[in-house]
């Protein structure tokens, strides 16, 4: 039963209750992706093992009117 739902590619979210590793691992362990909030304090070593890292970016141009 756990996997019926894989097949819909689910994302789940959650605030910071959820963001702690078993949670996250038996998200991933079903098929399915997350998105969970966290609390700076509850996890200040995220923080720094991001520092320096180059995160990608995806930017794409809207146009309104005569603007980009």
């Amino acid at each position: 039963a756990k996997h019926q739902y894989a097949r819909l590619n689910p994302i789940y979210l959650g605030d910071d209750r959820y963001s702690r590793q078993p949670t996250c691992e038996a998200v991933l362990a079903t098929g399915g992706n997350f998105r969970f909030v966290r609390k700076p304090d509850s996890h200040p070593l995220i923080p720094e093992y991001i520092t320096g890292i180059e995160l990608p970016s995806h930017a794409v141009p809207v146009k309104r009117g005569r603007k980009r």
